[in-house]
């Protein structure tokens, strides 16, 4: 019986071929977007869990509250580690770390044997001081972590020692021994490899190669200083916890307020407080980010497993339409077997049994194309996958479920109504005659496809243009055609060396202007104060404001504009300040005049003239608020050098002469400072880099709606083509009776149009609450305007139309002789 079941099986799907083909496709199609999406979240999920006290370790970040305003920040003072592993009871592990994010550094191997220059190399991410906690407290369990020479023990116990990962090590001894070479970071200092380490997992938010001593920021010339400062904080230093077993983090927090409190003024006590953020959501809470600069938040995760079921629905109502709408076709197949003898369920395991057949094929067949979607995408997607999923046995059993739950929920219902037929009815072929529940039920099935294919499409345009706003938004600066250059680190410039490279700098007929400040507007390393601030004769407040050192230059090279007062001039002293527009209306001025030759109290004695207010610029990405700004002239805090370009006068050669300057400039550092190479970035490049991860899932997003809208429209191409054999006849009468191509057109097209417009009144208000909720995670964010869906359902009939015009057309082009002569 089962060989019988087998051979009708695989009879009927030879011989309804172009229905087995849509079906296969559209199942395979769906099922393998869902295990790529399940790879997806799987693998974002598995970030840091691997540590085997992960549910006990926290990261410490502080929360301000200023002026009604919250603000959330990772950074802790280099006083407080310390400090908690003196008093903090309820912790068992706490280590720190510093991570500089300023450009990178440049590393140096230190090599008397070397008769040329030492080989140098400019790492702009993986350098951290990290102490000896650290590997005690993430012990990478279960992961290819190791340690390869070296006493872990001791390798970053001393000052002045590294530890470097296996990669690192090959690339800067290729042809010998790491352990106990010398590196030289900066320029500045020199360390000895006292260990050699795996590189890290790929799925942690610890991107270290290059890990140097904590121990060593604390010496003389380096942070030394920081390290008795309750109130000086960078992001850059991070502290982890591991808390004891059975300590909740509000008791832990309690304890840390109570530290912090002791040491440092009411006001700071009140406004700032330290919170414990726990490791899962390290990776996913954008609101404190992680050292990777990259979150994917759990909305996110959870948008892409519905996205995943809407695809995988949307395969499976294309069989359920398909399969009722050819039921008829087999109503004498069924009235037969009826007539034979055979039994209902024998009839719906049979039509089941049909179904995973086609469901199983297409599993096989997704499996395949997710295998190389993972391998070839891996930019896109973010994963690391090297034949992981066809040799991952959690993958196969999640393929196993997929496939038996598809064919269940596919094939179930028309198994069912198939089995129910009238073998009388079915043998005298009157099984569509009369009134019929399955046209309801088969175009409510179309709605749904469309309702699904529409939110995509709204939420897909939604998102390009908020990309698009991203693009083209305002930042109050320029920052086309700027390039940055870091300035050595450690080396208080002279301004007569500056001027001397600006000068050789702008010898370049492609060079347009030149200013040094410790950074630019936006992009790189921002230098937050949290300080009492006040105008004069006013009471002090504390304020979150942003400082930078900037000269003469800075303005006019990015084109900030001056709303009163005056620029720098290289004369001034260091007690002369410019503020933004913000800032002035926080202290108290009802406007920019106002503001001028004003004196303002930063911290306890330190005063300031203000002499000029700037307009708002932007100093972060669109997704935050504007900062407080205010911008001082002191040369020695001077770190990145902003070279401004004009190649207008060259366009027809851009790249060219673009390749020319960059020589030049290359070729005058080398000559101020030939001990450091000449690394630079475009800033226009670094600025795109805050919306990479919104970048990303916006491709992501285009392709999942493409594959959403490819199935419906397979489905309804198969349910065109399966009408226009039903109607033949029909078809053919109307020619004869006079009927044109277009009647017969608009016939077929009709009722297709009409479902769409119901599914788009449907979809539209469940579209506009979900992107709502997205947008609401900017600060700065579009409009849903009519335009977006004016184009949804514009694109969405032309879409229908287009599938449908094909068979129809070929059905209204048919000769009615030949579809009449058997009358």
């Amino acid at each position: 019986m089962i060989k019988n079941y087998l051979k009708t099986a695989f009879r009927h799907l030879l011989k309804n071929r172009v229905t087995t083909i849509i079906n296969v496709l559209g199942l395979a199609l769906g099922i393998s977007c869902v295990l790529i999406i399940l790879t997806v979240v799987h693998y974002e999920r598995s970030y840091d869990q691997f540590h085997s006290n992960a549910d006990r370790i926290y990261r410490v970040v502080r929360v301000s509250q200023e002026d009604g305003e919250t603000e959330y920040r990772t950074g802790v003072p280099y006083t407080v580690p310390n400090a908690l592993r003196e008093q903090l009871t309820v912790a068992e592990k706490i280590t720190a770390m510093r991570y500089p994010s300023v450009g990178g550094m440049q590393i140096s191997v230190v090599d008397e044997s070397l008769e040329d220059r030492p080989r140098q190399f400019w790492e702009r991410d993986g350098v951290v001081f990290m102490d000896t906690a650290f590997l005690n407290l993430f012990d990478f369990n279960n992961t290819a972590f190791r340690w390869i020479a070296g006493n872990p023990e001791t390798a970053l116990g001393e000052p002045f020692s590294v530890v470097l990962t296996e990669s690192v090590a090959e690339k800067y001894f290729p042809d010998g021994e790491a352990l106990e070479q010398m590196l030289r970071l900066d320029n500045l200092i020199d360390v000895k490899v006292t260990g050699v380490v795996s590189d890290l997992p790929a799925n942690s938010d610890f991107p270290f190669r290059i890990m140097i001593s904590y121990t060593t920021l604390n010496t003389e010339g380096l942070l030394k200083e920081h390290f008795s400062n309750w109130y000086s904080v960078s992001d850059e230093h991070q502290s982890y916890i591991l808390l004891r077993e059975g300590v909740s983090p509000a008791e832990a927090e309690e304890q840390i307020h109570q530290i912090h409190a002791a040491n440092v003024s009411k006001s700071m006590a009140k406004s700032r407080r330290y919170q414990l953020q726990p490791l899962p959501e390290v990776h996913t809470d954008a609101r404190f980010g992680n050292y990777h600069a990259r979150t994917v938040s759990q909305e996110t995760i959870w948008a892409l497993l519905i996205i995943g079921a809407f695809i995988l629905g949307t395969a499976a109502i294309n069989f359920i339409n398909l399969s009722t709408a050819q039921s008829v076709l087999r109503s004498k197949e069924v009235g037969i077997r009826k007539t034979l003898g055979g039994m209902r369920h024998q009839l719906t395991g049979q039509f089941l049994g049909e179904t995973f057949l086609v469901t199983l094929t297409a599993g096989i067949l997704a499996l395949g194309a997710a295998e190389l979607v993972s391998v070839y995408a891996q930019d896109l997607l973010r994963i690391e996958s090297r034949g992981a999923l066809i040799s991952n046995s959690t993958t196969i059993g999640t393929l196993a479920i997929i496939i038996v739950g598809v064919a269940l929920l596919a094939g179930t219902y028309p198994a069912l109504m198939m089995s129910r037929f009238n073998p009388v009815a079915a043998l005298k072929n009157k099984i569509n005659s009369g009134p019929s529940h399955k046209m309801p039920l088969r175009q409510g099935l179309v709605i749904l496809q469309f309702v699904i294919a529409q939110v995509f499409i709204i939420g897909t345009i939604v998102v390009i243009q908020q990309m698009d706003y991203f693009r083209s938004a305002e930042l109050g600066f320029e920052p086309e055609a700027v390039v940055t250059v870091k300035l050595p680190e450690g080396k208080t410039p002279s301004l007569s060396a500056l001027q001397t490279l600006e000068n050789r700098w702008k010898s370049s007929p492609a060079v347009k202007s030149v200013s040094f400040a410790s950074t630019s507007p936006s992009g790189i390393k921002r230098n937050t104060s949290f300080r009492d601030i006040r105008r004069k004769g006013a009471s002090e407040e504390s304020i979150v404001f942003e400082r930078q050192s900037v000269d003469d230059q800075y303005l006019n090279l990015y084109q900030i504009p001056l709303l009163a007062g005056r620029n720098f001039q290289p004369s001034d002293t260091t007690g002369q300040i410019m503020i933004n527009r913000k800032l002035a209306e926080r202290v108290g001025f009802s406007n920019p005049e106002e503001a001028l030759n004003e004196i303002i109290f930063i911290g306890t004695k330190t005063t300031y003239s203000i002499i000029g207010v700037t307009e708002n610029f932007h100093t972060k990405s669109l997704h935050g608020e504007l900062d407080y700004v205010g911008l001082l002239q002191r040369p020695k805090e001077y770190e990145t050098a902003n070279i401004k370009l004009d190649l207008t006068a060259h366009a027809s050669q851009e790249s060219h002469v673009l390749a020319e300057t960059i020589q030049q400039l290359e070729a005058d550092w080398a000559s101020m400072y030939p001990e450091y190479l000449f690394d630079y970035q475009f800033l226009d490049e670094r600025i795109a880099a805050y919306y990479q991860e919104e970048a990303r899932l916006t491709q992501l997003f285009k392709v999942l709606a493409v594959i959403t809208i490819f199935i419906g429209c397979l489905g309804l191409y198969g349910l065109v083509s399966f009408m226009a054999v039903r109607r033949t006849k029909e078809v053919g009468i109307r020619k004869v009776l006079g009927a044109s191509v277009r009647s017969i057109l608009v016939l077929f097209s009709r009722e297709f149009i009409v479902l769409v417009g119901i599914a788009f009144l449907l979809a539209a208000p469940l579209a506009y609450y979900v992107m709502s909720k997205w947008l609401m995670n900017f600060t700065y964010q579009i409009d849903i305007g009519i335009n977006t869906f004016i184009m949804a359902i514009a694109f969405s009939a032309l879409v229908a139309l287009f599938t449908v015009s094909y068979q129809s057309v070929k059905a209204a082009l048919a000769n009615p002789v030949d579809s009449l002569r058997n009358e």
